[in-house]
Parts: structure tokens; C-alpha cells; sequence
């Protein structure tokens, strides 16, 4: 509560402003559609991490393959304009804005916390999230699956999720009102776990990105409750001992959540460039 309250007005604002992108992007007016574009930009606007919101743009479902290409350029000119704009004022807070480590935080760059040299963190993340792609790309994890009409809204709300989520996971160190935007990977997951009609390497997927999900929420929420009752029978150096030792142990935990969120995203982004660059032109999609 106090995390949100002292820190997470902006981030707030943002979920606000990134709320009705999907809406917009499933209405049936095209003015109405491209307003999603504007959303994205004046959210990157407040802070950066909300331009990877751009990735759910991609989508071409309903409209014709023409509008999607329209929609991405002006996307692409509306993000440079805004990075141009905010260049010089993210070089310098950059040096300033608060290294958060420990409980209540999440981070690729928390890699120190199992051994990995800070200089070689930004490397290592890249790397490995490449990695996974990858892998994903080549497996046939999401072989004959499909995403049912009925379910494009939540579909794409998970994409929106998901995306930020990453985004911030690999940008750099977060407090853990950005779990925030967890709120829109529910739904599909709650869906997708009892989707009889899909393979069960996909249900498989969304079992384990819905548990992990859970964990990733509560734990350490539960260690520091349990550390502050017990504080009458561990002394501080203590409970900070083993605040530590647990925020190690969640490392691999945390990175599995995120592999699973990269494998959706991975399926996403190539089956929009695969749509997006096949597809006729004056082909529409219902």
C-alpha cells in the first residue's frame, strides 16, 4: 500500500491511459483504432517503458492488412518523436532514479543477487532473453493453436500485459506496484488453462505462467509479513539475512515467469510480421 501510494502515481496514470488500447484497437470506426497509437505515445510520453506497449499494435485483427502498416508507421513516427523529445531528460535522470534491490523489487539486472557481475548484467539478460526466443520461434510449442474470436480482446490484453511487464523487467530495477499491469494477463490465462480445443503444450504453458504469475505477486509480500511477525523473536541483521537469502532463491523463479511471458510474446510478434507481410494488402481479416 505504501509503495503505491508514495511511488506508483505515474505508473498509475499510465495503466489508466494504456487501458483502452485494445478497446480502440477492436472498434469498428478506423479513427477510433488509430487513436490506440496516441495512447501509446503519450503514455512513453510520462515514461519510457510504456513504448513496448507499441508491440500490441501489431495485430490485424479486422482490419485490413493496409491500415495495420499505416498504423505501425505512424506508431514508429509517433515513438521517435516522443524518444527525441526525451533523450536528454532520461540521460540525466538515469543517473539519479533510485537503484531498487531486495524484496519488493523485480529485475533481469537483479542478476547480482546469484553472482553475475553488474558490469556483465546488461549482456547476460540480453542473451538469454535472445535465447529464449529463439528457442520458442523454433519450437512447435504453439503448433495448429489459434486464438478463438471470442477471445481476441483478452488475447491482446495479455499482450499488453505481458509486453510491459517484460519491458520493465529488462529495462532495468522495479518496485513492485508495476505488477500492476498483471491485472490484464489474468483473464486470458483463466481462459487458456481450461481451453479444451487447445494443445496441451499451449495449456501446459499457460499452467505454468499462471502459477509462476502467482508466485511472482505474493512471495515476497508473504516473507515480509512473516519477517515483521517474527521480529520479536529474529533480530533485524537477521531477518535482513534471510530476506536476502530468499531474494536469491526467487531469482530463477522470477526469470522462469518471464520466459513464459516471452514465449506468448515470441508467438505474437511472428505470427504479425508473418500476417503482416503475406497478406495482400486489401485482404481483411473478420
Amino acid at each position: 500500500m505504501l509503495l503505491a501510494v508514495n511511488r506508483a502515481n505515474n505508473d498509475l496514470v499510465i495503466f489508466v491511459l494504456l487501458a483502452p488500447v485494445v478497446p480502440c484497437l477492436l472498434d469498428g470506426r478506423r479513427l477510433v483504432r488509430m487513436a490506440a497509437v496516441g495512447l501509446v505515445a503519450i503514455a512513453a510520453g510520462l515514461k519510457f517503458f510504456p513504448a513496448s506497449a507499441g508491440l500490441v499494435l501489431l495485430t490485424g485483427a479486422g482490419v485490413a492488412v493496409r491500415e495495420v502498416r499505416e498504423r505501425l508507421v505512424l506508431a514508429v513516427a509517433a515513438l521517435g518523436l516522443v524518444g527525441y523529445d526525451l533523450a536528454g531528460d532520461l540521460a540525466g535522470i538515469g543517473k539519479l532514479a533510485p537503484k531498487a534491490f531486495g524484496l519488493m523489487t523485480f529485475a533481469a539486472t537483479n542478476l547480482p543477487a546469484v553472482g553475475v557481475p553488474r558490469v556483465y548484467c546488461g549482456a547476460v539478460c540480453l542473451m538469454m532473453a535472445a535465447i529464449i526466443a529463439v528457442g520458442f520461434w523454433r519450437s512447435r510449442c504453439f503448433s495448429g493453436w489459434a486464438v478463438g474470436a471470442g477471445d481476441t480482446g483478452a488475447w491482446l490484453s495479455f499482450v499488453r500485459g505481458a509486453v510491459l511487464l517484460k519491458g520493465c523487467f529488462l529495462a532495468g530495477t522495479n518496485f513492485s506496484y508495476r505488477w500492476v499491469f498483471a491485472i490484464w494477463l489474468a483473464p486470458f490465462l483463466w481462459k487458456l488453462c481450461r481451453d479444451a480445443a487447445a494443445p496441451s503444450s499451449v495449456r501446459r504453458l499457460g499452467r505454468w505462467t499462471a502459477g509462476l504469475l502467482v508466485v511472482a505477486l505474493w512471495a515476497d509480500g508473504v516473507v515480509s509479513a512473516a519477517l515483521g511477525g517474527l521480529q520479536r523473536v529474529i533480530n533485524p541483521e537477521q531477518a535482513v539475512k534471510i530476506a536476502g537469502a530468499f531474494f536469491t532463491l526467487e531469482q530463477p523463479v522470477t526469470w522462469m515467469f518471464f520466459a513464459c511471458l516471452l514465449g506468448f510474446l515470441t508467438h505474437f510478434t511472428c505470427a504479425g510480421l508473418r500476417d503482416l507481410l503475406s497478406r495482400p494488402a486489401e485482404t481483411r481479416v473478420e
